[in-house]
């Protein structure tokens, strides 16, 4: 991969992680907001969703900094902070796949 392939995907994906912050942001926000989807049993799945969608956006956005560096790619990270933001991002990509299947048998 050349620099210019690089610096167009590492654009891409940060724009793509500011739009689902954004979105998952605005589904949270609204959730809580209202009283009546607070008391909604598909709205809070949704919410349930919805953080783990943020969590998922957030560590993808700064994950290059916390890969180990090297020629290729720049990273302030370690061996452990790699191991760690994959943890997480697993964590959280599992978790909204339970929450997807409730919303499935909710309905």
């Amino acid at each position: 991969m050349n620099d210019a392939m690089l610096a167009t995907f590492f654009t891409l994906k940060s724009t793509a992680c500011l739009l689902s912050i954004l979105g998952a942001s605005m589904i949270i926000a609204s959730v809580l907001r209202s009283k009546q989807n607070r008391e909604n049993m598909q709205q809070r799945i949704i919410t349930g969703m919805s953080v783990c969608d943020l969590t998922y956006a957030s560590v993808q956005l700064i994950a290059p900094l916390w890969f180990p560096g090297n020629d290729k790619t720049p990273g302030l990270g370690n061996v452990m902070s790699c191991t760690v933001g994959g943890f997480i991002l697993i964590t959280v990509q599992f978790a909204s796949l339970l929450y997807n299947d409730m919303l499935a048998l909710y309905y």
